[in-house]
């Protein structure tokens, strides 16, 4: 493999301002594992293509399959409230849709991944756990051969598992583009890129895991990335696909090793994350900072608590959006219902889909009222419907100033006109140790995130 270095990346981890109840419910204590994250090395554990624990030829139209994750791939059995995977649409003969829920539960209508004619394409995805282990994957428009990855497991309150992960998110923040960085060339089969990281260690904490929202674009032919934590030889997993002349993005969250103390830093330990370009066809990989997972004695941070999946927008039938195509260089705004929030939400989970788009274009998902961040969530073209996961830190749709908050999430549209739908599968509420570093904080719903960001501005290359 050859990798790229880029320069160490400093990750801060501190409480985020939330607008808090005067007194909100009793949250997550150091001692309660419930939605605390548990990372794994990433491992395949489905494939319909030879009949590996799904149907041999895929999932058919209007039908689910039972997949089992308890006790494979990492995950424990029991224990478990959640499972990430990374579901891969192979080649369909037709458009159509993904749906996976919990073994044992009525199918929502809700979907994790969208996908044309075609395409070959990924989704990362936090599913519920049935109580018999399993999980279903649900059909729709056509049937369609997957694969399924699974990236880690959120815990629940049986679980015996010490050390879960904590999660911050933060303002997405671009660290890497290939087409600006390293001469601005494709990365080429087996070659790939290592990020350095450096977290504050103080009380004990360390840092599992990083969540990235990868793009490829620009692909000669059929190909894929891998992310992993650069122990060892790369996993036989994909993190983000692609195809010639098109952009695909995927949320992917990656674990991290633990390199050692740093050396320039005192009281900080060095990690490392990497991508590599492990299939036959050179692309262009970008890279988005979203949010980390840490270990932390102090137990300060968020947790997650499962939702629905619930859908909370969607122009086609004018659900809390309006009832019509979004414009190019257009931003439309939802309301957050109160069925899927709480006095202690810090950001929400879920999945956003493009559909009917009229030409090429990427969707940007961010805080109602914040400023638009200069990355993308979302990449289609036209008549191309596609989906992706998100997490985010709501804003408000209330005025400015107002004594409470109406928390919302907003959508721009870059470029032609497109239908929206937006899931929530999930919240991700702060500690009370969070919140008793925040009381003193003005309140502001979205506030001051995280900081997960370069040295010294843009990353550089290390020859």
């Amino acid at each position: 493999m050859r990798t790229k270095k880029l320069a160490t990346v400093v990750v801060s981890i501190i409480a985020a301002t939330s607008f808090l109840a005067a007194t909100p419910d009793a949250g997550a204590t150091a001692s309660d594992p419930t939605g605390k994250y548990h990372p794994v090395t990433p491992s395949r554990i489905a494939d319909s293509r030879t009949g590996w624990a799904l149907p041999m030829g895929g999932v058919r139209r209007d039908t689910s399959a039972s997949l089992a994750v308890a006790g494979r791939g990492g995950v424990p059995g029991s224990g478990v409230q959640a499972v990430v995977v990374n579901i891969t649409a192979i080649d369909p003969t037709s458009g159509g849709w993904v749906t996976a829920y919990a073994g044992g539960a009525t199918k929502p209508w809700t979907s994790v991944l969208t996908y044309p004619k075609g395409w070959t394409g990924a989704t990362t995805a936090t599913v519920p756990v049935g109580a018999d282990g399993t999980i279903r994957l649900a059909a729709g428009g056509a049937s369609v051969q997957l694969a399924v990855d699974v990236l880690g497991w959120f815990a629940a309150s049986s679980s015996t598992v010490a050390a879960g992960s904590l999660y911050t998110v933060n303002q997405p923040e671009r660290w890497f583009d290939s087409r600006y960085e390293v001469g601005g060339s494709r990365l080429a089969p087996g070659e790939g890129i290592g990020i350095p990281l450096s977290l504050n260690e103080s009380g004990g904490r360390r840092l599992t895991a990083m969540q990235f929202n990868m793009t490829a674009t620009g692909g000669y032919d059929r190909g894929w990335f891998t992310a992993w934590s650069g122990a060892g030889e790369p996993p036989s997993t994909s993190s983000v696909n692609f195809v010639e002349a098109e952009t695909s993005a995927n949320l992917v969250t990656v674990p991290v090793r633990r390199i050692g103390a740093d050396s320039a830093r005192p009281g900080y330990g060095q990690y490392a994350v990497h991508f590599e370009n492990t299939s036959n066809s050179s692309a262009h990989l970008i890279l988005d900072a979203v949010g980390s997972f840490v270990t932390d004695p102090g137990n300060v941070g968020t947790v997650r608590v499962p939702v629905g999946p619930t859908r909370i927008g969607d122009t086609r039938t004018g659900l809390r959006f309006p009832q019509a195509k979004v414009g190019a260089q257009q931003t439309v705004s939802a309301a957050v219902p109160s069925t899927v929030d709480s006095d202690r939400t810090h950001s929400f989970e879920g999945v956003l889909t493009a559909a009917n788009p009229t030409r090429a274009t990427f969707l940007t998902l961010f805080g109602a009222g914040e400023a638009r961040p200069t990355t993308s969530t979302l990449n289609t073209k036209a008549a191309h419907n596609r989906s992706n996961s998100f997490v985010s830190i709501p804003g408000c749709l209330t005025p400015s100033g107002a004594t409470t908050c109406t928390p919302g999430l907003s959508v721009f549209n870059q470029s032609g006109s497109v239908d929206l739908v937006l899931d929530i599968t999930g919240r991700f509420e702060l500690t009370d140790e969070a919140i008793a570093q925040v009381k003193t904080q003005s309140p502001a719903r979205s506030g001051a995130a995280p900081s997960l960001a370069p040295v010294a501005g843009k990353p550089h290359i290390l020859n």
